[in-house]
């Protein structure tokens, strides 16, 4: 009877560190690198967005309808409050018209 009231509290233990440091840190871990594909994921849909409408409706010299549609598009969100906003920045009169940079910002609830 003695050793078992002496181990009593040694499961609870031993599941608390295993919690506070294998599994708890894997979980966070799981969730970060859900997030990061799921952006990743959406900067890919932008990109290939753009890329077919520059391959079918770039008429313009500098590119610019392109451009115009590019903002347009990554000012629309979907309906979920922690969507990734994609959008391409204002370019600079110095950078060519093939040049084309996207910006990213993460919102969390």
């Amino acid at each position: 009877m003695g050793l078992l009231k002496s181990e009593s509290g040694q499961t609870t233990v031993e599941y608390g560190l295993l919690y506070a440091g294998v599994i708890l840190p894997l979980t966070f871990a799981i969730i970060f690198v859900a997030e990061m594909l799921w952006v990743w994921h959406s900067v890919v849909d932008f990109t290939r967005d753009g890329a077919q409408y520059a391959a079918t409706h770039c008429w313009e010299s500098n590119g610019q309808n392109v451009i115009t549609y590019m903002h347009s598009k990554g000012r629309r969100r979907s309906p979920c409050s922690t969507s990734p906003a994609i959008g391409i920045p204002a370019r600079s009169s110095t950078s060519p018209a093939t040049e084309i940079a996207a910006s990213i910002a993460y919102r969390t609830p």
